[in-house]
């Protein structure tokens, strides 16, 4: 198999240095003279361990040629786009590279058509990008199949993190074809690879280095927090790390309701005013309470745009398997959507028993109680009968089973479903404007 690559920076080059000892020929397409002619002359215009004996061979061997586009009587099987995207002068990603590199390509359709030819967009560009080049050159996409396939390659360790990452991801368009070419280089190495969506695929980049930088942002303002009361950050951080049940994993990184309870709402002001009685500017942590209160009015909006009249309300609880209402989101939301009137509300919990509440849950459930147009119920079935819209709060597996079958809009915050607010912008600011509601005929989608 031949592989192309249009981009010998450092993706590039990394991956063509891996194609390399994959065993396959590799062309690299550069449009700067100065890249090609260090190339021709053996030299690698750039600093990555491994990659510059690997390719200095192939170019010897003959299995490594260098050229500024390519021609139609030596077509790659699969072509690999690596060319840069850096910021605009706004901030945004700028594609005119990638533009580029799709032209040319368009150009050659029918070739590359004939030949069976793959392509792969490796460099990093925003959500729907796929999707729009797939318009612009919608007769490229109809004969050759397009994939994406996002990098993760830290320079110094690139060799390694392309021969064994912690995960391969291909996204695709939902009426492209399998990337069958692409996905058999993958066969002779160690690990598994998943197809998905192309915005999918597009957006897992942006959010694994998105949540990296947050990372070192606030272990650096705990850092500064902890060394102004003469604490040690690097042990406060290594006890941290050890923890693998929630710190160090899964838990809390799927999207879902706003955070509530009796511990994270109150330990997130305690250390915003603990780095501001410190005189300590730590903007990531302070930003955790304005980050949640937005998400609240997420969900509002999501909620308000489908106009409900009878909302069906299932978990009361800050989560799951508690009985704990102490700034719980539902409890939030219940007063914030009770303030826009003409809704009424019917309320589940498995555990939320007004009877058997006490201390101060029992005064949180009082005043909400006195709420105009609320009801509860122990019994599910009670709450959802005459329900037109019906919200989830929590995971439990039980309220998915019992709406399974539902006409009704749902909104599952705590799975993320039907939580999309797309198209009804405008619905919103005319309901606010006039304080009525106005209708949407269709189910809210995710």
């Amino acid at each position: 198999m031949k592989i192309g690559i249009f981009g010998l920076g450092y993706v590039g080059l990394t991956t063509g240095a891996c194609m390399l000892r994959s065993g396959f020929d590799v062309i690299g397409y550069e449009i700067s003279d100065i890249k090609r002619k260090e190339l021709a002359s053996g030299r690698v215009p750039l600093c990555e361990p491994g990659v510059g004996p690997v390719v200095i061979a192939g170019i010897s061997e003959g299995r490594f040629r260098v050229a500024d586009h390519p021609s139609k009587d030596d077509l790659p099987d699969v072509f690999f786009i690596s060319v840069g995207t850096p910021s605009d002068d706004r901030g945004g990603t700028n594609l005119k590279a990638v533009n580029s590199v799709f032209s040319t390509l368009a150009d050659m359709r029918s070739d590359l058509a004939l030949k069976g030819s793959e392509i792969v967009l490796r460099s990093t560009v925003p959500p729907g990008t796929l999707e729009v080049f797939a318009r612009k050159f919608e007769a490229l996409f109809r004969v050759v199949p397009v994939a994406f396939y996002p990098e993760f390659l830290r320079e110094g360790t690139a060799i390694k993190d392309f021969e064994n990452p912690p995960q391969t991801v291909v996204g695709k368009l939902a009426n492209s074809p399998n990337p069958t070419k692409l996905i058999s280089i993958f066969e002779h190495l160690d690990f598994e690879y998943r197809v998905v969506d192309a915005v999918s695929a597009e957006t897992l980049k942006f959010a694994c280095n998105g949540f990296h930088a947050l990372k070192i942002c606030f272990a650096n303002e705990l850092g500064r927090i902890v060394s102004s009361f003469g604490g040690n950050p690097r042990e406060v951080m290594e006890l941290f790390v050890k923890d693998t049940q929630l710190n160090i994993s899964p838990r809390y990184l799927l999207p879902g309701a706003p955070f509530g309870g009796s511990c994270l709402p109150k330990e997130t002001r305690s250390l915003r005013n603990l780095s501001a009685s410190r005189g300590l500017q730590t903007p990531t942590i302070c930003s955790c309470e304005e980050s949640n209160q937005s998400h609240f009015s997420y969900v509002i909006d999501c909620i308000l745009a489908l106009n409900p009249k009878r909302l069906a309300i299932l978990g009361l609880a800050f989560k799951k398997d508690t009985d704990d209402i102490r700034e719980s989101p539902t409890v939030e939301i219940l007063y914030r959507l009770a303030a826009y009137g003409g809704i009424e509300f019917s309320v589940h919990d498995y555990l939320v028993r007004p009877e058997t509440a006490f201390g101060v849950n029992q005064r949180l459930l009082d005043k909400l109680i006195s709420l105009p147009k609320i009801s509860f119920s122990n019994r599910v079935g009670e709450v959802l009968e005459g329900a037109d819209t019906i919200l989830i709060m929590h995971t439990d597996k039980r309220y998915e089973l019992v709406t399974r079958n539902l006409e009704c809009p749902i909104i599952d915050v705590a799975r993320w479903e039907g939580m999309s607010r797309a198209n009804t912008v405008g619905i919103l600011e005319s309901r606010r404007s006039s304080g009525a509601g106005v209708g949407i005929a269709n189910k809210v989608s995710m």
